[in-house]
């Protein structure tokens, strides 16, 4: 997953789901604020800004990163894995400032990043793509405090990672939960590598750190929110502009298609003739079947991935009978064009359900393999494979450290830990 993004503006909520294939986690833009979200699935009103609010300091932080391309260049020599080089040192020591700024920030009480949701699919979050580029910046200070021994302190950097990553993904929509997986997947590849140099304190100071995280944001939530938010917006489109808003509809949905780079949208000229109370059943029909995959998303993880699989079959069905009717000459069955909304866009939200449960499984992982390193291979047996929970994860001695390894399949291949430097 990449850890750099550079795309200038992208939107969320309706269309966030977009960014999954095309960015591998977010993009974003310029700064949106103002009004208050409607309320959606318990995440709470804009508050004020003031001097507790994390956010604030992030942002300052982001801003203070050094965007040279030798800085960008040095950032990236050694990826998570590579041990310190010296030769970063130059824009370590220019990143004192924003480093500072981002340790203040881990240690305030609350983070709001003042998101105007009720501009539904035009809602900005211009914060995910410099959370993203700042992961480089913090584990590069965490190998240097390797290097120099303090392991308490590059534990320390590690967790505020992924206090970041938690705190960027809390919100109404997928981009950010995303941009969190993305935060917290590079920050146990960096955690794992490097488990082998930690002493005994240090190792203690990581579990118990982990522990005592705020919570992660769930994708069902998520979900709901973004869902709420999205057809909020749709109604209120359809109150203003009548017969006229699927017209305004299609234009976002070509817009849609061009950034993933199809040749139309499937459903344009149908969808534009809609009058007004057949555009209301088509988001009514959008609402119930996002429910229905958040829903899914919130069974037990080994019902999560056939009942996930059942769902893309019942949508795979509706997209091949509009192929079929455009490929006959005849309309959209009505049916389909119901679900106009549901085959474009959960095909691609509904991707998230196995990307949550890899992370789930990456969680657990990482849990356990402290455990070992603190005692043995023994301590598996307290850490059941969500996958297979009546068996625990698999094991095996590399020459650097050990390998962990669940039946949970990521594309074809089952999900594994490495702890030790690759040799």
């Amino acid at each position: 997953m990449p850890i750099f993004v550079a795309r200038s503006k992208f939107t969320v909520s309706f269309f966030s789901f977009l960014a999954l294939p095309v960015l591998g986690v977010a993009s974003i833009a310029t700064v949106a604020a103002g009004a208050e979200p409607p309320a959606a699935s318990g995440f709470s009103p804009i508050s004020v800004a003031d001097a507790d609010n994390a956010a604030i300091t992030y942002r300052q932080a982001f801003a203070a990163v050094p965007k040279d391309a030798e800085a960008e260049r040095q950032l990236l020599r050694g990826g998570v894995f590579g041990p310190w080089d010296e030769s970063a040192r130059d824009v370590l020591t220019r990143g004192a400032e924003p480093l500072r700024i981002f340790h203040r920030a881990a240690a305030q009480p609350r983070c709001d990043w003042q998101l105007d949701y009720s501009l539904g699919p035009k809602t900005e979050t211009p914060h995910l793509a410099p959370a993203l580029r700042f992961i480089r910046l913090v584990i590069l200070e965490a190998k240097e405090r390797l290097a120099a021994g303090d392991f308490n302190a590059a534990v320390k950097n590690a967790l505020e990672l992924i206090v970041m990553g938690r705190r960027v993904g809390q919100g109404p929509h997928l981009i950010s939960l995303l941009v969190d997986h993305a935060i917290e997947s590079s920050t146990g590849v960096f955690l794992a590598a490097n488990l082998p140099r930690l002493d005994r304190p240090s190792i203690q100071r990581l579990s118990s750190g982990l522990r005592e995280l705020p919570p992660a944001q769930s994708l069902a939530d998520c979900m709901e929110g973004e869902a709420k938010i999205m057809i909020t917006w749709l109604q209120k489109l359809i109150d203003e502009q009548g017969d006229r808003a699927g017209s305004e509809i299609v234009k976002m949905g070509e817009e849609a298609a061009r950034l993933m780079g199809s040749p139309d949208y499937n459903y344009a000229p149908e969808l534009a003739s809609l009058k007004a109370d057949d555009m209301r059943q088509v988001i009514a029909t959008y609402a119930a079947d996002h429910a229905g995959l958040a829903k899914i998303a919130r069974t037990s993880f080994t019902e999560r991935a056939r009942a996930h699989e059942e769902f893309e079959e019942w949508l795979r069905g509706l997209k091949e009978a509009v192929t079929s009717a455009r490929e006959a000459g005849r309309p959209i069955p009505r049916d389909a064009l119901l679900h106009a909304f549901s085959e474009t866009s959960i095909p691609l939200v509904g991707a998230m359900v196995p990307k949550e449960m890899r992370m789930q499984v990456r969680r657990e992982l990482l849990a356990a393999a402290i455990a070992v390193q603190q005692r043995s291979e023994s301590a598996l047996r307290e850490f059941p494979d969500p996958a297979s929970p009546e068996s625990p994860f698999g094991y095996r001695k590399t020459i650097s450290g050990f390998e962990l390894e669940s039946k949970f399949q990521w594309q074809g291949k089952p999900e594994i830990l490495r702890v030790g430097f690759p040799g």
